[in-house]
């Protein structure tokens, strides 16, 4: 859930993407989130009974309550009820037999299996984090005066940097242990978008998709079970 619950919109009143959504797909879940700009597709394991598909969707507030518990720290299972797609609450049993009654968003949640690129891959970069992560930061004073922070990775460059501009002023870092294959171009993001996404993994290196931009101009961040889409800027 914290994976998928920093791209829901907090605007209580785009229904349909403020809240997650939790699949169950035999043996599998999803937990989605998207606001429109940017997605995350995080998958875990389930044990069912019953029925082996089902879906419903999780209001930011329910979502950000679970997040919050701990319930990640060690392999514990939580129960949840399935119990038809008709009825209005969901109701999860917690490892300590905590019952937490919830009631179901409403809405109709974007088809965001539409929108992951099919495409074929143009391009594989492969950062290392603590170094984009830390780049971020140096860049963010300059990014965050402008009314959109964005920043550039110069992937054409060697070596590659990272880049913002506002005002006159630039600022570059170079990102010296980044691996590029394949035929990789320039690309903008949103530094706080960026930065939230690259906060959520854990890994030592981040692995980024790109796609011909004729095809398909947003960019595929992939880890193990976890896929983040996020659409570029033009900087």
């Amino acid at each position: 859930m914290r994976r998928a619950l920093f791209c829901v919109s907090t605007e209580s009143g785009r229904y349909s993407t403020n809240a997650l959504k939790l699949e169950l797909r035999g043996s599998v879940f999803r937990v989605v989130g998207t606001d429109g700009h940017r997605l995350s597709v995080a998958e875990g394991t389930a044990r069912t009974e019953g029925s082996s598909t089902f879906s419903a969707l999780l209001p930011h507030s329910t979502a950000t309550i679970l997040s919050r518990l701990g319930l990640a720290d060690e392999p514990r299972w939580v129960e949840f009820s399935i119990s038809g797609s008709e009825q209005e609450f969901n109701l999860f049993v917690l490892p300590d037999g905590t019952q937490l009654i919830t009631r179901r968003g409403q809405g109709q949640f974007p088809n965001y299996e539409n929108v992951l690129p099919k495409a074929p891959l143009e391009a594989r970069v492969v950062f290392r984090r603590d170094e984009l992560l830390e780049g971020l930061a140096k860049l963010s004073p300059t990014a965050r005066k402008a009314e959109v922070p964005a920043v550039k990775l110069e992937l054409s460059h060697s070596p590659v940097s990272i880049k913002t501009e506002n005002d006159g002023t630039a600022n570059s870092v170079a990102l010296e242990h980044t691996r590029v294959s394949g035929k990789a171009r320039d690309i903008g993001f949103n530094l706080h978008y960026l930065t939230q996404y690259v906060k959520s993994l854990e890994t030592d290196t981040i692995s980024m998709k790109l796609f011909s931009k004729a095809i398909c101009e947003v960019a595929l961040f992939d880890a193990f079970r976890y896929q983040h889409l996020l659409m570029p800027l033009r900087v």
